[in-house]
């Protein structure tokens, strides 16, 4: 099933996540930026339908994960993490289905986002790019709509 769902910033798929110094592409910040925003809608309907306290929904630091984190290719689908170390387990699994159907479902490899939601890295030995620094003003932006 595929959600239809309209994103605050354009996601232009078929370039590389990261340029020569390492740093993220527009790719991911737009990438990032679209799926911040589905997550904050995520969680006010979790408010609003399980009474949940969109605080807990409040995210630390967000990682790409995958391929994209030991490869640069510009045809990958980006693997997002999200680290919300208020979030139960239950909540961060309802959370990644809903941003799975946006996000990922029926998309082709290379324009898709799979967003992983966890309230801790459960495989700290896997490749993975911390970039919360990159994108700070984007997740600062989006945690201030939650609390």
């Amino acid at each position: 099933m595929r959600v239809e769902w309209k994103a605050p910033v354009s996601y232009v798929s078929g370039t590389p996540m990261f340029d020569s110094n390492g740093h993220v592409t527009q790719r991911v910040m737009a990438g990032v930026e679209n799926v911040m925003a589905a997550y904050t809608e995520v969680a006010r309907l979790a408010e609003k339908y399980m009474d949940h306290n969109p605080c807990n929904y409040s995210v630390d630091s967000i990682f790409v994960v995958g391929s994209g984190a030991r490869t640069n290719f510009a045809d990958s689908d980006i693997d997002i993490m999200l680290i919300a170390p208020k979030l139960d387990n239950a909540s961060c699994d309802n959370a990644k289905m809903m941003l799975s159907a946006v996000f990922f479902n029926d998309r082709p490899k290379q324009e898709a986002i799979d967003v992983f939601i966890r309230s801790r890295d459960k495989y700290p030995d896997r490749p993975s790019m911390n970039i919360t620094s990159e994108v700070a003003d984007i997740l600062r932006k989006y945690n201030e709509m939650l609390c």
